[in-house]
């Protein structure tokens, strides 16, 4: 029987996932559909947000499982009903979005500083030459950060 659990790792990530099956010899789990909690605070109006994203990147066809060392477990629980709701909604997004495709993550990048910054940059570009100035100017999000390295 599958289980959904969330996890605050040592590393002080914090993920939802399906519990598959537990490895009998060293007690690790065999875990899938991986999503982490991200949080971010506006410092300025004190508002806490909450977003998923997936654990391990380009794992996308849901078909990967993952073996979670149970010595990096700090604490276990059962996600409440709100917490699998946003999960089920996210894991849905992320399995219809396909991010799989470094070209189409590329893309989506693009897209996400034009909008954002204003800013247009091409991906390849910035990774091709070293060399040059890969200092991304615009107004970010954090006060006092003006740029992108």
């Amino acid at each position: 029987m599958i289980a959904l659990r969330q996890f605050k790792l040592a590393s002080n990530e914090e993920i939802v996932t399906e519990v598959v099956d537990f490895a009998d010899s060293d007690h690790s789990l065999v875990i899938r559909n991986t999503l982490k909690i991200v949080s971010m605070e506006n410092m300025a109006t004190g508002q806490r947000f909450f977003a998923f994203r997936p654990w391990v990147l380009f794992q996308g066809d849901h078909t990967h499982v993952q073996i979670l060392n149970p010595n990096n477990i700090i604490a276990e629980t059962t996600p409440s009903k709100d917490m699998i709701k946003e999960y089920t909604k996210n894991l849905e997004a992320f399995k219809d979005h396909d991010l799989n495709n470094i070209d189409e993550t590329r893309k989506e990048m693009e897209k996400y500083f034009e909008k954002m910054a204003g800013v247009s940059i091409n991906i390849d570009e910035l990774s091709n030459d070293s060399a040059k100035d890969n200092v991304i100017k615009g107004p970010w999000i954090y006060p006092g950060s003006d740029t992108i390295n």
